[in-house]
């Protein structure tokens, strides 16, 4: 997840995005291309557009967005990323 602690991500109403490992394919099945969003410094689109099809997709019961929407939080303190990784090898 990225997000920044104010709530709005410049000229975007969320404050963020999550990311999974099924992200880009889910994105790829709805014909969204990632790279074409990144080069344009424009990833909130992809992701709206990503939610759309999902919800669309199964409306009676649809995934998590992957946007944030926090609304304005009165603080500013940074950007914040987290990545959390596991391995689901057993040994």
């Amino acid at each position: 997840a990225s997000f920044a602690s104010d709530g709005e991500d410049g000229p975007t109403p969320a404050a963020g995005a999550v990311v999974t490992g099924e992200t880009v394919g889910n994105g790829r099945a709805y014909r969204l291309n990632p790279h074409t969003h990144l080069n344009q410094n424009d990833s909130y689109t992809y992701f709206q557009q990503l939610d759309t099809h999902n919800h669309a997709a199964s409306p009676e019961n649809p995934p998590p967005t992957t946007l944030l929407h926090t609304g304005p939080t009165g603080t500013n303190v940074n950007d914040l990323i987290v990545i959390l990784s596991y391995s689901n090898n057993e040994q």
